[in-house]
C-alpha cells in the first residue's frame, strides 16, 4: 500500500483528537483523555509548539467507503 506521509495542520487537528479518543476506547481509558481538538490547535501551532505531529495520508483510492483503510 501506498502513502504519503507529512507534518500535519492545525485542519488535522480534529481528526488526531479522534484517533486519541479512539485508541483510548480501545485501551478501555476514555475517561483520561483530558485534550481537545481546540488544546491541540493552539498547543501545536504556537510560536514554540508543544509538540510535533505526523499524518499518513492513504490515497483515496485505496480507502473503503467509510473513509477508513
Amino acid at each position: 500500500m501506498h502513502f504519503k506521509v507529512r507534518a500535519a495542520t492545525k485542519e488535522d487537528c480534529k481528526e488526531i483528537s479522534r484517533m486519541i479518543l479512539e485508541l483510548a476506547v480501545y485501551e478501555k481509558m476514555p475517561d483520561q483523555v483530558k485534550i481537545s481538538h481546540e488544546e491541540l490547535e493552539r498547543d501545536g501551532f504556537c510560536q514554540n509548539p508543544l509538540f510535533e505531529c505526523l499524518v499518513a495520508e492513504v490515497p483515496e483510492e485505496n480507502t473503503s467507503k467509510d473513509g477508513k483503510c
